[in-house]
């Protein structure tokens, strides 16, 4: 009698390692979805029906309340481009666009998931 129970948890275990895989395999390429989208988006081209402009009103009105884009728009307005400094300043302004860029992403999760599925359901 042992047998046949040891036999049922060994199934009941492979089951539920076979969902896991393949739960993580689905993170993973979801995961690799999004990074193509953030390419896409900087690039301006449209990504699970998102385009750059509707980053860039998130990023203007949304995140932190604009602060952020209000703060870019008056350091290029302001920019020497002559000054070495500004070069580290301008690699500050890319690393909070590229936060925001990760916000946005997280806050239209859902659609992305869904044109996500849609396309592998299209593929199969």
């Amino acid at each position: 009698m042992k047998l046949g129970i040891d036999n049922h948890l060994a199934n009941q275990l492979a089951a539920h390692t076979k969902r896991l895989d393949a739960l993580d395999a689905r993170d993973e390429h979801l995961d690799a979805f999004i990074l193509e989208g953030k390419q896409r988006l900087l690039n301006n081209r449209e990504f699970a029906g998102l385009t750059f402009a509707d980053f860039n009103t998130y990023y203007c009105g949304e995140y932190f309340d604009g602060r952020h884009c209000d703060s870019l728009v008056r350091f290029v307005a302001a920019c020497d481009p002559a000054l070495p400094t500004n070069k580290a300043s301008l690699g500050a302004y890319q690393k909070f666009v590229l936060e925001a860029l990760d916000e946005f992403m997280a806050h239209h999760r859902r659609k992305i998931e869904a044109a996500f599925d849609a396309h592998y359901r299209d593929a199969a």
